[in-house]
């Protein structure tokens, strides 16, 4: 007899995978653990991994007191859901209610506006860099960080518009604090004008300030990456899955498997809307899961066992 499955987007998962694990715990054990991504538009409808432990088929979860669509519990360990809409930009709680308990991760998630900025673009001869454009990319920055599950930067100065004079540390921290998160994420790096911008040679530049808003418009929080499915299945034997990915025309994104028996043709790099394959290796061991990253979009994927 055939095994039953459920069907997720394009593809199917075995039945077995829903239930590893999914015995009865106690309420402590019910964790919310992280959110990927952990932020989005306050428009919602965007794809969220939770991961954490104790979670049981049938289990709810919201966003603040508004309950998320599209639940679907893949295991124990992790649950994908759509966010739904919020009044506007603000920092909710991520709650997981089971029928053992309910967990939670207080400021899990993060609606965010759009990007803008003073002086975008700064005027040739006109627009020196200010105090205003620092600050404005130290909290893009910051929630970037966010996302990637990261501490704020430790700023140097506090700046007051008018007064504090911006210099080549200033510029040098806001590419460190935002590489360092971007490669929490595994995106791939980028280069910059005047790499080391030394302070005794190097002034601080208009490009410097535009290549920094460029690459948050590229990889920030208003990239945000729908995939044509919720999660990824496969039986024991592997095989190869197709997925689509819908995005702003000038966001990128990489592919990166999370395991060694997911891997991927396409190493490359990507900008707008696109598509990748992967390849998943036959399992003789037990049913097994991984995510795999695409872009700052994190992808179930789950293979049954022989």
């Amino acid at each position: 007899m055939a095994a039953f499955r459920f069907r997720l987007g394009a593809f199917s998962i075995p039945a077995a995978l829903f239930v590893v694990g999914l015995s009865r715990l106690a309420a402590d054990d019910v964790v919310v653990s992280t959110i990927t991504p952990a932020a989005g538009p306050p428009a919602g409808g965007d794809q969220i991994t939770i991961v954490g432990t104790g979670f049981t088929n049938g289990s709810g979860v919201f966003l603040g007191s508004t309950r998320a669509d599209d639940v679907v519990v893949l295991n124990d360990t992790t649950i994908v859901a759509r966010t739904p809409a919020a009044g506007g930009p603000g920092t909710v709680t991520v709650s997981v209610n089971t029928n053992n308990g309910a967990g939670s991760l207080p400021d899990g998630y993060r609606y965010v506006g759009a990007l803008t900025f003073t002086d975008d673009p700064p005027t040739v001869g006109a627009t020196l860099v200010k105090a205003a454009h620092v600050d404005e990319l130290r909290t893009a920055i910051d929630t970037v960080r966010f996302v990637a599950h990261e501490s704020e930067g430790g700023w140097t100065d506090t700046l007051t518009p008018g007064t504090t004079v911006i210099n080549s540390t200033h510029m040098l921290e806001l590419r460190s604090h935002l590489e360092d998160a971007l490669a929490a994420m595994h995106f791939p790096g980028t280069s910059y004008t005047d790499p080391s911008l030394p302070p005794a040679t190097v002034l601080v530049k208009r490009a410097h300030v535009q290549e920094l808003r460029a690459r948050l418009r590229s990889v920030g929080p208003s990239c945000t990456y729908a995939l044509s499915t919720q999660a990824v299945g496969m039986d024991a034997p592997g095989g190869d899955a197709g997925v689509s990915v819908t995005t702003g025309s000038d966001c990128v994104w990489s592919v990166t498997p999370d395991a060694g028996w997911v891997t991927t043709g396409d190493g490359g790099l990507h900008t707008g809307s696109g598509s990748f394959g992967l390849t998943i290796q036959n399992n003789t061991g037990d049913a097994r899961a991984t995510l795999v990253w695409v872009g700052s979009q994190r992808l179930p994927v789950l293979q049954g066992a022989p």
